[in-house]
C-alpha cells in the first residue's frame, strides 16, 4: 500500500491500547460498552443500491510500528513475540455528506504461536460507528466478520473490506 506523507491526520479517535490487542486477548473485537449497539445495528442492514467507492488516501499513523516499534515494556512479553514492523496502523479520513468519516485499519502479526489479526474502526463524527476484522493462526483457528459497516445517517452505509494489502471502501443505499 503507498501511503501518503504522515501528519496530514491531526486527531485519530483509536484508543492506544489497540497495540496490545490480540486474537487470544485482550481481543481486538472488543468495543467500548457505549458503542456496542450503534456498532451493532450497522451489521443487520441490507444494502439496496451501491453509491459508489470511496478513494482514500491513507497514511501511517505516529503509532504505527515502522515509527514506535513495539518493545517488550509495552507489550509485557519477549522482544521476538512482533514480526518486525508490528503492530501497524494506517488511517484515512474523508467527508460524505458534511459528516466527517475516519477508518482505522490496524492489526500485528506474532509468534509462538504464529497468528495475525487485521481490524477496521469507521469513526462518524468522532464516535466509533463500526467494525470488522479478521484472524488466522497456525493453531488452525481464526475468522472473519468483515466487512465492517457503520451507518452514516439515514439511508446510507460505508463498508470497508480487506482485499490485499488496500482496503476497498464503498458507500451504500440502505
Amino acid at each position: 500500500m503507498v501511503l501518503r506523507a504522515p501528519a496530514q491526520i491531526l486527531a485519530c479517535p483509536l484508543d492506544p491500547s489497540w497495540r496490545r490487542w490480540d486474537m487470544f486477548g485482550p481481543s481486538y473485537r472488543q468495543i467500548p460498552a457505549e458503542a456496542t449497539r450503534r456498532c451493532a445495528s450497522p451489521r443487520r442492514l441490507r444494502p439496496l443500491h451501491h453509491l459508489g467507492l470511496v478513494a482514500l488516501d491513507w497514511e501511517a499513523a505516529p503509532d504505527d510500528a515502522r515509527v514506535v516499534p513495539m518493545t517488550s515494556a509495552e507489550s509485557g512479553d519477549v522482544e521476538w513475540r512482533y514480526e518486525q514492523g508490528s503492530p501497524h496502523h494506517v488511517h484515512a479520513e474523508t467527508t460524505i455528506g458534511g459528516v466527517l468519516v475516519h477508518i482505522d485499519m490496524v492489526g500485528a502479526t506474532k509468534f509462538g504461536p504464529g497468528r495475525s489479526f487485521t481490524e477496521f474502526r469507521i469513526f462518524v463524527a468522532g464516535r466509533l460507528a463500526g467494525r470488522g476484522g479478521r484472524c488466522g493462526c497456525s493453531l488452525v483457528i481464526g475468522g472473519s466478520d468483515l466487512p465492517a459497516v457503520a451507518r452514516l445517517g439515514r439511508g446510507q452505509a460505508i463498508t470497508v473490506d480487506a482485499h490485499g494489502e488496500r482496503p476497498v471502501v464503498e458507500v451504500w443505499g440502505v
